[in-house]
């Protein structure tokens, strides 16, 4: 069993044995100091990759435009709700623009004119 002595000069130091140093520590409730410094070295390392450009943090930055397609094989038939609604989606998923053909652009578009002012504002709408 080896002993843990006091380093001070002229200090007479209680040996103590280090079994019962180390019972005394992991009878502290909390965290570990070897789990500590790893939850610190983890928290760092990702803070640094996410500042300095590491591989997620060039991910997360793209923008990515997404351009929605609405098509119907019959859009005479399309009732408005259901033209205001798809438009609406659109617009809250977080769309870039609309593609529509050219049936619909008007009710696409008043749609659309109606978001100004509110979050998220209206689209721009592509004739196809």
């Amino acid at each position: 069993m080896s002993r843990i002595m006091s380093a001070k000069p002229g200090h007479v130091a209680k040996p103590v044995a280090q079994s019962t140093w180390r019972a005394q520590q992991s009878a502290t409730p909390g965290v570990s100091r070897r789990g500590l410094l790893l939850l610190l070295i983890l928290h760092v390392r990702a803070a640094a990759s996410l500042a300095i450009g590491g591989a997620l943090g060039r991910e997360l930055a793209k923008a990515r435009p997404v351009v929605v397609h609405v098509w119907d094989a019959k859009p005479a038939e399309l009732q408005r709700y259901a033209i205001d609604d798809v438009s609406m989606a659109c617009r809250e998923a977080g769309a870039t623009a609309v593609l529509v053909g050219p049936e619909l652009v008007e009710a696409v578009a008043k749609e659309q004119e109606l978001a100004r002012g509110n979050f998220p504002g209206p689209l721009p709408v592509i004739a196809d």
